[in-house]
């Protein structure tokens, strides 16, 4: 069968998820266990950009095998792979100690079970065999109009999360991006983080994301999704770029969240969106709670999928191919 999901858990402190340090580790052993499941839950995410509204608040069967391996993250990752007779494309190549998800264990027609959670609001997220880069195998997203038809899948494995420092890959066909003007959310980390003199010394919890708002534009955004119910400071900051979405062909989006540092970057089909980079800051807040500075979280869930915050009608999407690991893999199968 396809090793759908890879699942690493880390034995020792190069990967211990709760390390505060930058430095990478010399090696990892890894515990690598690949399974297939089915249940549902939920996930919320939050806010958006000048001229954003704040949101609307909002039987596991399982087979597995493991294998034990020693990984240099300073390396080009190992990767492992199966296929089956009923696979159209190339299988998905996992790398050892990487989450990957091809989604060919999921049953056409269904939402993905455990271990992702769903958000589905006026929408539909269903496995779907229409379109697929491996496999046979995708998830058709069709989102309705703002918030309310918004269309997510969560994940927190605690082989993976929670961690301070991961990369993630994913394939994405868009029929249209949104309209001009209308923030979305197509990418999201969130957790908790705390900075001095900010919400009294106490934690609190923030999201960082990658989407888009203007003229189908890229955007990164940082925000405090507890600002909204009196629970956190507000900010809910933008960095735009000048790159569009591309749109009407398979795409490969790699992303890195580094709180250790301070940084997110973002690469479309290889190559790095420079302009999508960001540091501490970013090009302006509508709040100032944090002094308009990114206080990265511990990441503690994954989404994926699409979300507009204001009115813009309905959007059409197909996600493949999600992997999560320690290093990037970039866009080879």
């Amino acid at each position: 069968m396809p090793k759908c999901r890879v699942l690493a858990l880390v034995t020792i402190t190069a990967c211990s998820n709760n390390t505060d340090t930058t430095g990478e580790p010399a090696s990892t052993t890894v515990t690598l266990t690949t399974t297939a499941d089915t249940t549902a839950a939920d996930t919320t995410p939050s806010s958006s950009d000048p001229t954003t509204t704040a949101p609307d608040p909002s039987t596991t069967s399982t087979t597995s095998s493991t294998t034990t391996t020693t990984v240099d993250p300073t390396t080009t990752a190992e990767t492992t792979s199966e296929t089956t007779a009923e696979s159209t494309g190339a299988p998905l190549a996992c790398p050892i100690g990487f989450f990957c998800e091809d989604f060919e264990s999921h049953p056409a027609g269904t939402v993905p079970g455990a271990p992702w959670t769903a958000d589905i609001g006026d929408a539909s997220l269903l496995v779907d065999t229409s379109k697929s880069v491996s496999g046979t195998n995708a998830i058709h997203l069709t989102t309705g109009n703002a918030y309310g038809g918004r269309a997510l899948l969560g994940i927190n494995v605690p082989e993976l999360f929670p961690a301070t420092h991961l990369y993630g890959r994913l394939r994405m066909w868009l029929t249209q991006a949104s309209p001009d003007g209308v923030h979305w959310t197509m990418i999201a980390a969130d957790g908790t983080t705390q900075a001095p003199g900010v919400w009294g010394d106490q934690p609190f919890a923030a999201t960082i994301r990658y989407g888009g708002q203007h003229q189908q534009r890229l955007m990164a955004n940082y925000d405090t999704p507890g600002y909204y119910n009196d629970s956190g400071p507000g900010s809910d900051c933008w960095h735009h770029s000048e790159q569009k979405i591309p749109e009407q062909a398979w795409t490969c989006m790699e992303w890195e969240f580094n709180s250790d540092t301070r940084e997110m970057h973002f690469w479309l089909d290889g190559q790095e969106v420079a302009d999508l980079t960001v540091g501490g800051m970013g090009q302006g807040c509508i709040n100032h709670d944090t002094m308009d500075q990114w206080y990265y979280p511990t990441l503690e869930n994954m989404t994926f999928g699409w979300v507009d915050y204001q009115d813009g009608g309905s959007r059409e999407l197909w996600i493949d191919d999600i992997t999560i690991g320690p290093t990037r893999v970039g866009c080879d199968p």
